[in-house]
């Protein structure tokens, strides 16, 4: 028998509230039941199950009974609100039984720790799986590229099973419906994985709830301290989210004394200043820390770390200098200080020293970069070069901005490179960054063919380039024939101000090669051209041979370098 696969479609808040008050009567409009009915139908997300089942049990019940219910739904206990039917929490256990996949069924555990409607960043699944036990020690990926590879292929499963949710905007980002959410928190604080989700708490948790956990996902609101000891001997994963605690909780000295084989650690905006705990430095097993949004001081402490320490994220934090301790986390294989803008320093040598980076993001306001400049100045160096990062033939990832041009090496390649993020010429990341990778943006250059002359050869490490943007730049041409022929993967260009500007592609000085091997932008969806006074042509040679064709059309002469659906700005 053949199988039809429906996707469920989430209702608007309009849909839902007519559903909700078709099954559960029009008295939810009395005054005294409004507001509370109102609030558990908004929990139900718009998901006409939960609607449905929440609606048919509390039909003709007392208020009392629509308070305990909301609470519950808060506090994510779907299956105990008295009188629901157990077939909505029994489907949706029984799609999650049915995945195959080990690492499908841990992914969709694993998204159960981040907030309710939060948007869950493809690249920090990534991160916890790498660091997390989700794989067995002889199946782990060699590489967190391979790793992407693996959480993409297994939240594409959830995705189709309807266990997530893709985002419309973005591709690297998930979601998870409250009520599914629900389940898989159900799911997890059973004895097989003994999981403890607390958010939106005012207070730290029992001792008895949270003593055998092994992982822990707290969200305090208003909670005024944390315990001085954390005593939990099996914990593997905690994470501690102080984003909505205005109350600027600090951790104490011994907090982690008691969870001695501690893995993963992700704390969010804690205050661990003027230095980092002595406790969390004896944390030997530790593979993933996260400080992100932290108030730190010195962080020198990590060195202690270097054993087994793999990913070291300092995201928006406010460090101002990277300690040279850190160049001793020689087994890093990512390190996160996008969005440190208070960070000044960076001592020349740390970088270098860990050759086993595969992804590094530095902050787009750092401008702290020293080298010897393309005109000879600049030869003492106490900070961080551009030449340190070439030393890292390991990394597929790298978002950097670099300031000034002549800083550049001659030859700014990287063997592996396949996701970027590179501003030359000026500082901050462009707005679309969350939306693509492979990005690259030049400002300010003013030398003839600049991708070739400041080493960015897109057929070399720079072929995965999708999005460029080229403004104030001064040049006759942009691209070389070779260098557009390298340009296969590139689906958004931008070019504005370059008055000089006569062509985007042109071969003065080299011989071009266009009838072996043709140029074509077959991706190019998005083409924006502004303020370029002395524009001639795109491709002069190209068009003057497609137009001088006895057999080629007008609009074939238009179309010889794109396809039918690039839209002209």
């Amino acid at each position: 028998m053949d199988v039809k696969e429906f996707a469920i479609e989430i209702l608007s808040k309009e849909e839902s509230w007519a559903l909700f008050k078709k099954k559960v009567g029009n008295h939810v409009d009395a005054h005294e039941f409004r507001k509370t009915a109102w609030e558990v139908c908004e929990e139900c997300q718009g998901l006409p199950v939960a609607i449905n089942a929440i609606g048919a049990a509390l039909k003709g019940k007392d208020m009392y009974a629509w308070r305990d219910a909301l609470d519950k739904l808060k506090n994510s206990m779907l299956k105990d609100i008295e009188g629901i039917d157990q077939k909505v929490y029994a489907s949706l256990k029984w799609s999650y039984d049915q995945l195959d996949s080990e690492d499908a069924k841990s992914c969709f555990l694993l998204c159960c720790l981040f907030p309710e409607d939060a948007k869950i960043s493809i690249d920090d699944l990534v991160r916890y799986y790498m660091a997390g036990r989700t794989f067995h020690r002889d199946l782990k990926p060699d590489s967190l590229e391979r790793a992407l590879d693996r959480v993409r292929t297994v939240v594409s499963t959830l995705i189709s099973c309807c266990l997530l949710l893709d985002d419309k905007y973005s591709e690297n980002v998930v979601k998870m419906h409250d009520v599914v959410r629900d389940v898989a928190i159900s799911i997890a604080k059973g004895e097989k994985y003994s999981f403890l989700v607390k958010h939106g708490v005012k207070d730290w948790p029992a001792k008895s709830t949270y003593e055998q956990c092994s992982m822990i996902s707290l969200r305090p609101r208003d909670m005024r301290e944390l315990p001085d000891e954390l005593v939990c001997p099996v914990l593997h994963t905690l994470r501690l989210d102080c984003t909505d605690d205005e109350s600027g909780l600090q951790v104490p000295d011994r907090f982690f004394s008691g969870t001695e084989n501690l893995v993963v650690l992700d704390l969010n905006s804690v205050t661990m200043s003027p230095i980092l705990l002595a406790s969390l430095a004896k944390l030997a097993k530790l593979q993933m820390l996260c400080l992100d949004g932290c108030e730190l001081g010195d962080i020198a402490i990590l060195k202690d770390l270097k054993d087994h320490l793999e990913i070291l994220s300092l995201r928006r934090s406010n460090i101002k200098v990277l300690p040279q301790e850190v160049g001793e986390l020689t087994r890093l294989r990512l390190l996160d200080m996008d969005g440190c803008e208070e960070l000044e320093v960076i001592p020349k040598g740390v970088i270098s020293k860990l050759l086993r980076l595969e992804e590094l993001y530095m902050p787009g306001r750092f401008s702290q970069w020293e080298g010897t400049r393309a005109d000879g100045t600049g030869s003492d160096i106490s900070c961080v070069s551009l030449d340190e990062l070439m030393s890292l033939t390991r990394l597929t990832t790298l978002y950097v901005c670099i300031p000034d041009p002549l800083l550049l090496p001659k030859d700014f390649t990287f063997e592996n490179l396949v996701r970027f993020n590179i501003v030359v010429g000026g500082l901050g990341y462009p707005p679309y960054i969350v939306y693509s990778t492979g990005v690259l943006k030049l400002e300010n250059i003013h030398l003839a063919n600049p991708l070739e002359r400041i080493g960015l050869y897109p057929s070399k490490s720079f072929s995965h380039l999708t999005n460029l943007s080229v403004r104030y730049c001064s040049c006759k041409y942009l691209f070389s024939p070779s260098s557009a022929r390298g340009l296969v993967r590139l689906k958004r260009l931008s070019i504005w101000r370059c008055m000089d500007l006569e062509g985007v592609i042109g071969n003065e000085g080299e011989e071009d090669h266009e009838d072996i091997i043709p140029i074509s932008f077959s991706r190019l969806s998005d083409l924006t051209l502004g303020d370029l006074p002395n524009l001639k042509s795109f491709y002069p040679k190209k068009e003057k041979k497609a137009t001088s064709s006895e057999s080629c059309s007008a609009h074939d002469a238009q179309t010889v370098l794109f396809n039918d659906k690039v839209m002209l700005y």
